[in-house]
């Protein structure tokens, strides 16, 4: 029981911006486990173990923690936790660049979750693909890929897919696809923060789609003037900085940043007039 107790208060702590506390906390929870033989509880804490040094940014050990893990979910029959610790490592191989070990591990996590009907990597597992394609300019696969994430409904991660969507068509000249997905990314993140302000998660998203939406409006052409136009994009502008800096006060952890800065750039790639240039900082916490 202890352990449970260990490992259930070492996932509080990262929403609270002390990373290294959980990784405290869990490697005692890892070690009860260990000495009482409980070997799915085991797995737990290493892949615990694995996502918050992700988190940090130490790729290596996170891939290192979350092998463990997934050995031990295969030998207990655990095809939920084996298709989450697989999403997770093709996460820090993405982190890496390291292309095709990511879409490796991201297929073989989404053939589980097909066959097991789990939606959270059905969608997860997917956008993460996605945005391997993207980082790799295969905006046909990226699109094909987001859109069918898109079908799997997960309450807590829906943003995450809706802004990526209004990246990739932003990307191939969509607007009008990219507006609608960026429009509901942002209501979905609203409605989680509504419950959850310190959702990091959703802070971030929220901020990729309000910067997408900025950069849609800047290519319209309005009947209002032009002293109009720059007021409201100055107001939308700090809307979305407010928005970054709320994330990085909860998560301000290197392997949060770069995956979100990396994001960020792909959709930079489509502001031609440079109105992001001052988010930039935001985004990553300066």
């Amino acid at each position: 029981m202890k352990g449970v107790f260990l490992g259930n208060l070492a996932s509080v702590y990262p929403s609270l911006g002390n990373v290294h506390r959980a990784i405290e906390l869990d490697e005692q929870a890892l070690m009860l486990r260990r000495e009482t033989r409980i070997r799915r509880g085991e797995g737990n804490s290493l892949g615990r173990l694995g996502n918050f040094c992700a988190d940090l940014g130490d790729e290596y050990k996170a891939i290192e923690y979350s092998e463990m893990s997934l050995k031990i979910k295969r030998e207990t029959g655990d095809r939920g936790g084996e298709s989450i610790r697989l999403e997770n490592i093709g996460h820090a191989w993405l982190s890496l660049n390291e292309y095709p070990k990511a879409k490796e591990n991201y297929r073989y996590a989404i053939q589980i979750a097909d066959e097991i009907s789990f939606p959270l990597e059905q969608n997860k597992a997917r956008w993460g693909l996605a945005k391997a394609y993207l980082f790799q300019n295969d905006l046909l696969n990226a699109r094909a890929t987001v859109e069918a994430a898109l079908q799997y409904d997960v309450p807590e991660y829906n943003h995450n897919a809706s802004a990526l969507h209004g990246i990739i068509a932003l990307r191939q000249g969509d607007e009008v696809a990219a507006r609608e997905a960026f429009v509901r990314a942002i209501g979905q993140a609203n409605e989680i923060l509504s419950k959850t302000a310190k959702y990091y998660d959703a802070l971030d998203a929220k901020g990729l789609a309000l910067c997408g939406l900025a950069i849609c409006r800047s290519r319209l052409q309005r009947g209002t003037s032009d002293a109009e136009e720059s007021s409201r994009s100055k107001r939308d502008l700090q809307d979305t900085i407010e928005t970054f800096k709320k994330a990085r006060k909860i998560a301000p952890h290197a392997g949060i940043v770069k995956s979100v800065l990396r994001l960020f750039d792909e959709l930079a790639k489509c502001d031609k007039k440079g109105i992001l240039k001052k988010v930039r900082k935001a985004v990553g916490g300066e």
